[in-house]
C-alpha cells in the first residue's frame, strides 16, 4: 500500500495523472477513510465534480490545519481553471496515513430543468407543505428544489448491492450522501432510511441524465421509504439528503439505510 501511493505521487509530479488515478481508486475502495489517498486524488483529477468531492472528503477527514487550508483554497479556486502545483503537496510521511481516493467522474449539470423535473419539484413542495401544515409553498421551495437538483458535491458512500445495510451521518456542512447503483432494466429496488428525528432525510434517485426519477416524502415517523422499478439498464445515483424548511434543519444526524432488489 505504501509503495502504491508513493508511486501515484510520483506519477502526478510527472503529469501522468490518469495512471495515478488507476492506482489510487482501488486503495480508496478498500479504505474509504484514507485521507492521503483522497488528497492525491483531488490533485490528480481533472474532473471538476470529482475533484470537489475529493476535496470535501479531505476536509471531513483531516485534522491537519495546513492541508485543510490548502483544500479550502483549492475549493475556492474551482471556478477558475485548476492549476495544480505539485510542489505544494506535502511529501509522503507514512503511507499508512494516505486515504484512498474514490474517483467517480460526474457529468456537468446543464442547469436546466425538464418538464418532468419541474413536476417532481411541485409534487415535493406540496408533500412537504402537507406534512408541516400552513407553511407557505414559497418558503419550502428552496430546500426541496436543492434536494431534487443533481448534486455538484456529496460524500461518496460507494456502490449499493442487494441486501445492503449501511449507516451514514448528515450535517449542514455535508448534507448529502451519494450511493452508486448499477441498475438493470425491470429490477425493482426498495430503499428504507431509519432516522431518529422530527422529519426523515429525503431519498432522491437520479438517472444517467442527472434528472430525478423518484424521491421519498419526508416522514414524521422517522422512516423514509421508496420503491422504484428501473426503466433502463444504466448507472443511477441515489442520494440521502438533509434539508432546510422555513429556516429549520431536518434530516441531519445519523441514519441507517437498507437496500434490496426484488
Amino acid at each position: 500500500m505504501n509503495e502504491q501511493l508513493n508511486r501515484a505521487y510520483d506519477l502526478i509530479k510527472q503529469g501522468e495523472t490518469q495512471e495515478a488515478i488507476e492506482i489510487i481508486e482501488p486503495i480508496i475502495r478498500a479504505d474509504r477513510d484514507n485521507e492521503d489517498a483522497w488528497w492525491l486524488l483531488a490533485n490528480a483529477s481533472s474532473d471538476a465534480n470529482a475533484k470537489r468531492n475529493a476535496l470535501n472528503t479531505v476536509l471531513r477527514l483531516t485534522s491537519n490545519e495546513s492541508r485543510k487550508e490548502k483544500a479550502q483554497t483549492l475549493l475556492h479556486q474551482m471556478d477558475d481553471p485548476f492549476d495544480f502545483d505539485i510542489e505544494s503537496t506535502p511529501e509522503p510521511v507514512g503511507m499508512s496515513e494516505y486515504v484512498a481516493l474514490d474517483e467517480t467522474p460526474k457529468k456537468e449539470s446543464s442547469g436546466r430543468f425538464s418538464c418532468a423535473t419541474i413536476s417532481l419539484i411541485i409534487v415535493g413542495i406540496i408533500g412537504v407543505c402537507g406534512l408541516f401544515g400552513c407553511f407557505a409553498i414559497y418558503s419550502a421551495a428552496g430546500g426541496i428544489v436543492q434536494a431534487l437538483s443533481y448534486p455538484q458535491s456529496y460524500d461518496d458512500m460507494g456502490i449499493l448491492e442487494d441486501d445492503t445495510q449501511i449507516t451514514g451521518d448528515l450535517s449542514p456542512e455535508a448534507s448529502r450522501d451519494g450511493y452508486q447503483y448499477n441498475g438493470r432494466e425491470g429490477d425493482t429496488i426498495a430503499i428504507s432510511v431509519d432516522y431518529e428525528g422530527m422529519a426523515s432525510p429525503l431519498i432522491v434517485i437520479f438517472d444517467d441524465n442527472q434528472l430525478p426519477v423518484a424521491f421519498s416524502q419526508p416522514e414524521t415517523t422517522g422512516t423514509a421509504n421508496i420503491s422504484f422499478t428501473v426503466p433502463d439498464t444504466s448507472d443511477y445515483l441515489i442520494t440521502v439528503n438533509g434539508f432546510e424548511f422555513f429556516g429549520q434543519e431536518f434530516g441531519f444526524g445519523e441514519y441507517s439505510l437498507e437496500f434490496e432488489t426484488r
